[in-house]
């Protein structure tokens, strides 16, 4: 790991919730969500925390081979990446095999890369997550794999 920033922001709170639960009301709850609100403000913040990851780590866009994020939507991730100028075949989607499967999603998506060969010794990559209300800071994003130290300047 060269890098990690973290965010959170929770004046959103209202735009995606569950309105109750076990330890809350003791009930399932009820999703609400503002879909166009959750996405715009999804892609403006994983976006600006992978700009300052790569700008700790004295890297750009180009320096990536891969992207892994969160695995929660695929229009946030596809929206993410075009805002950022990361052709669609460096990222890592999975989301279309199992899901959002929360915590879990991106090590089954480094699973899948490493599988299909896209996670290899010198290749750099970015992974990260967000989480439900805006919490970014509970969810990093990180520059992480098996990287050349030749291809990012390093902090001693």
């Amino acid at each position: 790991m060269l890098t990690a920033s973290l965010r959170s922001d929770g004046a959103h709170k209202d735009k995606l919730y569950v309105d109750g639960g076990p330890s809350t009301t003791g009930t399932v709850g009820v999703l609400h969500m503002a879909g166009r609100e959750v996405f715009k403000h999804a892609v403006g913040m994983i976006t600006d925390v992978i700009e300052a990851t790569f700008k700790a780590a004295g890297a750009t866009a180009d320096d990536l081979d891969w992207l892994v994020p969160h695995q929660a939507n695929r229009r946030i991730i596809d929206g993410s990446a075009k805002k950022l100028g990361i052709a669609p075949e460096k990222v890592v989607i999975t989301v279309d095999l199992h899901g959002n499967t929360s915590a879990a999603s991106i090590p089954l998506a480094l699973a899948v890369a490493a599988g299909d060969g896209r996670d290899q010794e010198g290749r750099s990559g970015h992974a990260g997550s967000h989480g439900r209300r805006f919490h970014l800071g509970r969810s990093p994003v990180t520059l992480v794999g098996l990287i050349s130290k030749s291809r990012f300047r390093t902090r001693a």
